[in-house]
């Protein structure tokens, strides 16, 4: 957090200074003394909060004046960088408040006396400063749609923090090496779920990358159970048209940018990879498959379609199907995430790495979704590596 204080008097800057910084340490502040430092300021660096006294020198070693109305119009002219920044003012000159309220007012400029020897004024501070606070920064969000696909980072020896919320947003945080990143869990799944907090994710950390993880079903003869498809091409199977004569499907597409392509590509082709994915991974009997001893994982790039409801089908897994001749697998949330991610103006890099669970047919069940869900998180953590 970054806090411009324009105040001349030094005693009142070292007050308000102390209790901003023992409310957080890490809050660079910048301080102004006269008008024209504070201009050269606000037209150089963007601040999330400015705190102003309306009685400053106009210069260096003039004497301080009532400067209330020039500095509303430096920090609120169309052309100043700091033009939405909150304002505070703490001012021991209540008779200039009271003279300009109503101008301090509509330019959303809020004024609170200061008094040295009163604490009224750390009350309101502090409160601003909770405000006003910006959400921390991370370099990578992996979003996840349920709560087994998000545990799953708790169990590969990961450096992660307790769960907590940010900006209603359930997260847990997580370091590798200097990297540092956040596991976000869907309210629920599906497409709007994961499409509302991709993008919520997205506007608040501004990550430079983001990602999904977790399970997904496969098409019988494409994928076995455990097999990891990253979508080249996602697409949303259940777009289209319901009509008299059955389903019309109207599939919109979205590739993987073709620099992130190459760069996993050459990863899970290396020799060893796949062996480091299933390393200290210790399943039960029931978690492999039955006509095999023990279990095994192809990490591929593919199409990948998503739709809002669990299929559990055959005809419907037929449908999805016969819409890409090339399909591997099919979900409900990776294209929510592939679409926010391409509509943001920043830009971030994406991808998805889904492992397959059951082939989406009645008897699909759960016997393998803890493994999927761990190979699932170890592929994730092993690109967002080698992409940043």
């Amino acid at each position: 957090m970054k806090i411009l204080i324009l105040e001349d008097e030094t005693h009142k800057f070292n007050l308000i200074s102390e209790e901003i910084l023992n409310f957080n340490p890490d809050i660079k502040i910048d301080r102004s003394e006269d008008r024209t430092n504070f201009i050269k300021k606000l037209e150089r660096e963007i601040y999330d909060l400015i705190i102003i006294d309306l009685i400053v020198p106009t210069h260096p070693q003039s004497a301080p004046i009532d400067l209330s109305g020039s500095i509303i119009y430096d920090l609120r002219d169309e052309d100043c960088p700091n033009i939405r920044t909150p304002v505070l003012a703490l001012t021991q000159f209540d008779a200039v408040a009271i003279d300009n309220f109503e101008e301090l007012n509509s330019h959303n400029i809020n004024v609170i006396t200061f008094s040295c020897e009163k604490e009224a004024w750390r009350k309101p501070l502090l409160q601003r400063l909770i405000d006003n606070l910006p959400p921390p920064k991370y370099d990578f969000v992996i979003v996840c749609a349920l709560p087994k696909e998000t545990n799953a980072y708790r169990s590969i020896g990961l450096d992660i923090s307790e769960s907590k919320s940010i900006q209603g947003l359930d997260c847990l945080e997580i370091k590798l090496d200097s990297l540092k990143g956040l596991v976000i869990t869907c309210p629920r799944m599906g497409l709007v779920d994961a499409a509302i907090t991709s993008t919520m994710a997205l506007q608040i950390f501004r990550p430079k990358l983001i990602a999904m993880s977790g399970i997904c079903a496969g098409i019988e003869g494409e994928s076995e159970i455990y097999d990891i498809t990253i979508p080249e091409l996602c697409y949303q199977h259940d777009s289209g048209k319901w009509t008299a004569d059955g389903f019309t499907p109207e599939p919109y597409s979205i590739q993987l940018d073709h620099t992130v392509k190459l760069k996993i590509k050459e990863l899970i082709s290396r020799e060893g990879f796949v062996n480091h994915i299933l390393s200290d991974i210790s399943p039960n009997r029931s978690e492999i498959p039955q006509h095999l001893e023990k279990i095994s994982t192809s990490i591929k790039l593919g199409i990948l379609s998503s739709g809002s409801a669990v299929v559990a089908d055959e005809n419907f897994n037929k449908i999805i199907n016969m819409q890409h001749r090339k399909i591997a697998a099919f979900e409900m949330e990776s294209y929510a995430l592939y679409e926010a991610a391409r509509l943001t103006d920043f830009k971030p890099m994406f991808f998805s790495a889904k492992a397959v669970v059951d082939n989406g047919t009645p008897g699909k069940n759960d016997d393998f979704h803890r493994i999927a869900c761990l190979v699932s998180a170890k592929t994730t953590i092993g690109i967002i590596k080698v992409l940043l």
